[in-house]
């Protein structure tokens, strides 16, 4: 549902793929970085978060400009 608010902008999102097609376990890079729910955001800070973001909780973290609503 998250990717979805990005509309046709999602193919810009550094996006990583961390459920493997079995459902059943994750990529490894994901595992080695202690990935345990989806989303989860990393930040250029280091920082992250979990869950979905609304567009101004993202324009918060990364300085980017929310767009109008």
């Amino acid at each position: 549902a998250q990717k979805a608010l990005f509309g046709k902008s999602v193919k810009l999102l550094p996006y990583v793929e961390c459920s493997k097609p079995d459902g059943q376990s994750q990529t490894q890079i994901c595992a080695d970085k202690k990935i345990t729910g989806y989303p989860t955001w990393e930040f250029a800070d280091g920082s992250r978060e979990g869950g979905e973001l609304s567009f101004a909780k993202l324009a918060e973290k990364t300085g980017c400009v929310a767009p109008a609503q």
